[in-house]
């Protein structure tokens, strides 16, 4: 998932990228964070802006009105885009609104409120995102994400086997990883991403998938790849 801060100080803007990070790492979500230093800087041409999910963007009193309009025009230029706006004066709340910003966070309470913030806003990707386009050989086809049981690469194509067909894509297993991590995907084999909601059983150095699929996962990936179901597990338990 890719995630850009913006602030004009170097000391908020390490600090944000220290949380932001760390919540990763608890959470266990791959997160590329890029930053800025100027809210105008967001607005230049760059294809990373567009696979980018959610901007956090800091508002001062000397550049708030240039901070709000930036984040009018990137809403309006990326709707699906989330902007946070982060500021140590409560007063540019209302102000959020009318920018149509996802949520807004103050810089003092960042250790308390960061980590609900970015919750609600993943949780709300998973809600709204169950459903993606994607070009196949055969054409371009919605599938649902649940439906996908796992991507396997066979020589220059990828296929991906669903609950009612597979489709064909000339597309980077490392690229399609990316896309699917964040709904419960693991790179099992450099040439396979499960999805872990059909995983019933690891054992042995073999992944068991409901439906009778097997597939060997390699010795060097076997630990992290039941860590991760573990982790799969524990956050399925807590969404009951």
């Amino acid at each position: 998932m890719k995630l850009a801060v913006c602030d004009d100080s170097q000391e908020d803007r390490e600090k944000l990228k220290g949380l932001i990070g760390e919540y990763g790492r608890l959470r266990e979500q791959d997160m590329e964070l890029r930053e800025f230093e100027s809210a105008e800087s967001l607005l230049e041409p760059d294809d990373w802006m567009r696979e980018c999910r959610i901007v956090f963007l800091s508002i001062s009193p000397k550049a708030a009105d240039g901070g709000l309009d930036v984040a009018k025009h990137l809403k309006d230029r990326y709707p699906e885009l989330y902007v946070v706006l982060v500021s140590g004066h409560m007063s540019y709340a209302i102000d959020g609104y009318r920018v149509k910003a996802a949520r807004f966070l103050i810089k003092d309470h960042l250790e308390k409120m960061l980590v609900q913030c970015l919750d609600e806003i993943i949780g709300e990707f998973a809600e709204k995102e169950n459903k993606m386009l994607f070009s196949f050989v055969e054409g371009e086809y919605t599938l649902k994400i649940s439906d996908i049981f796992y991507v396997e690469t066979d020589r220059h194509k990828n296929v991906f086997h669903t609950a009612y067909d597979s489709y064909r894509m000339y597309r980077k297993l490392d690229e399609i990883q990316e896309m699917l991590a964040p709904y419960g995907f693991v790179r099992v084999h450099r040439s396979f991403l499960v999805n872990m909601r059909y995983i019933y059983r690891i054992s042995s150095y073999v992944l068991y998938l409901t439906g009778g699929t097997e597939i060997s996962v390699p010795k060097s990936r076997y630990t992290y790849v039941k860590q991760k179901f573990a982790a799969y597990q524990k956050s399925c338990r807590k969404g009951e």
